[in-house]
């Protein structure tokens, strides 16, 4: 199966609580090497773009509420030197999910059936061959297939329990990108847009106490970077629902 990597994004936040502030009455998920996408207050994840070294810095600020009152986690991604965006995250019933905190406004999903636009992004516990639905509700069908991998090496170093979830547009296995994750680590990277390599992955990744890997210097993109069109469909699929296209078709 081809290797392929991705992101997520959110549109209209209505935001309840301060993301920087511990929300009282949360338990804090405990580091948990069975899982493979742990999410505590304080991890810190740096993704690089193979193609110019530009950084992309992942930080669990902390905690907020979704309007219907589940907890979720504030993820704030640092592009290069300074420009900022806040993502919202949580672990239920078997998938890491990116969501939103308010109801959707995305007309293509059905909002009885997916309220908070929620996207499926991995399973915590997968098995080999397990295929899923990226995004429950949603017009625009696309699913995940998982596989077992060989050891991935990445720039943070080698990882030898990791699935993949390769996103196809039907079960005829269209692929679009692919996305790995190792057991107790999390999101490694992806690769995709036709091609066969990595070509976004992690540098450094510190999940509850323990660490892996180095902190690059901090990078913008290059202005004219080829990859940029690629950027948007990973902050698409990684970061939740904030294509520009759909949001500004709702607008009008």
């Amino acid at each position: 199966m081809k290797n392929h990597l991705i992101l997520f994004v959110v549109p209209f936040l209505i935001i309840l609580f301060s993301c920087d502030k511990f929300m009282t009455g949360m338990a804090e998920n405990q580091y948990m090497s069975d899982i493979y996408m742990p999410l505590n207050v304080g991890d810190i994840r740096q993704m690089v773009w193979v193609e110019d070294s530009s950084t992309v810095l992942w930080t669990i600020t902390g905690k907020a509420l979704r309007k219907d009152g589940i907890p979720v986690y504030c993820m704030e991604w640092k592009t290069g030197t300074s420009f900022t965006e806040t993502y919202y995250y949580l672990n239920k019933d078997g998938y890491f999910l990116a969501t939103e905190l308010d109801t959707t406004r995305i007309t293509s999903i059905d909002p009885k059936i997916n309220p908070f636009g929620e996207q499926r992004l991995a399973k915590l516990r997968p098995t080999d061959g397990e295929q899923f639905l990226h995004t429950p509700g949603d017009s625009d069908i696309t699913y995940w297939i998982t596989q077992r991998e060989e050891p991935v090496q990445t720039l943070c170093g080698l990882f030898e329990d990791v699935y993949s979830f390769t996103l196809v547009v039907s079960l005829e296995q269209s692929w679009l990108l692919q996305t790995y994750y190792a057991r107790g680590y999390g999101y490694l990277g992806t690769s995709g847009f036709f091609s066969d390599s990595l070509d976004y992955m992690v540098t450094f990744i510190k999940v509850g106490d323990v660490t892996k890997g180095s902190l690059w210097p901090e990078k913008d993109f290059g202005e004219f970077s080829n990859h940029m069109t690629k950027k948007k469909m990973y902050d698409y699929l990684l970061n939740g629902y904030r294509m520009t296209n759909k949001m500004d078709a709702n607008k009008d």
